[in-house]
């Protein structure tokens, strides 16, 4: 475990601010700056999931039928988002916490490189 700890002994999700300078300085930087690429790669996979709420939700974003505001109007999406989170909030945690790492790690690299 890394830095500092949470009221539950588990290490704190990297501040957005941290988590922008490093994608910043990383070789994911375009891919990232681009706000389209990432709404298809996210749809996509959406609508391709296994769940057939998020693939409905998926498919309707990704074929223009409904903007990401509509999910919180829909009752139904919004449960489903809820529950998401309830379910895999730890994995997402997990994911931002695992995702920092690797670009301090690549950043780490990338300047012993340059040396």
């Amino acid at each position: 475990m890394t830095g500092s700890q949470d009221d539950r002994g588990r290490e704190p999700v990297p501040d957005l601010a941290s988590l922008l300078r490093l994608i910043d300085r990383s070789a994911y930087r375009d891919q990232l700056a681009d706000v389209q690429g990432r709404r298809r790669l996210v749809f996509e996979a959406l609508a391709s999931h296994e769940n057939p709420m998020w693939r409905e939700i998926g498919e309707q974003l990704r074929d223009g039928r409904m903007e990401i505001r509509d999910v919180l109007r829909v009752q139904a999406y919004w449960e489903k988002v809820q529950q998401g989170l309830a379910e895999h909030g730890e994995e997402f945690r997990q994911a931002a916490i695992d995702a920092k790492e690797q670009l301090e790690r690549e950043e780490a690299e990338r300047r012993e490189r340059e040396r």
